[in-house]
């Protein structure tokens, strides 16, 4: 498992079987940037990470803000992920309010914290990747 938080900049926390300890997930968990949202940057590091031994991953972005990205970036983004077989997945609290468009270009699937009660959305998650 691998976490990229991000706001203006990133910082990832892989977590690899038998390499890690409840501290450091704890000091994942507790990591905040103080805000700032820009998508190029974890997305960037998601496809470093696929061509790096994460292919067919399940790729979930968390957000509340809106990002503009280039054309040419979220395709070339697109192409890499469909070739590594991995899945792209928006989570947007967004609680209300006309807000996720930056997250459609790229996602294949968008939830919207207005819209579900936030554990609806996990076991949403848990049974598309039962079935």
């Amino acid at each position: 498992f691998v976490l990229v938080h991000f706001s203006t900049d990133i910082k990832t926390d892989l977590f690899e079987p038998g390499h890690y300890q409840t501290a450091d997930i704890l000091r994942a968990a507790e990591h905040f940037f103080n805000g700032g949202t820009n998508f190029e940057r974890p997305l960037k590091e998601a496809m470093r990470l696929l061509q790096n031994g994460f292919e067919n991953a399940d790729i979930t972005i968390i957000t509340d803000g809106e990002c503009s990205l280039p054309k040419e970036f979220t395709e070339e983004f697109c192409k890499k992920t469909a070739s590594y077989k991995a899945t792209v997945t928006g989570i947007l609290l967004d609680k209300g309010g006309p807000c996720g468009q930056s997250l459609e270009p790229f996602c294949d699937k968008i939830y919207h914290s207005k819209d579900i009660a936030e554990d609806d959305i996990a076991v949403q998650l848990l049974n598309s990747k039962a079935s």
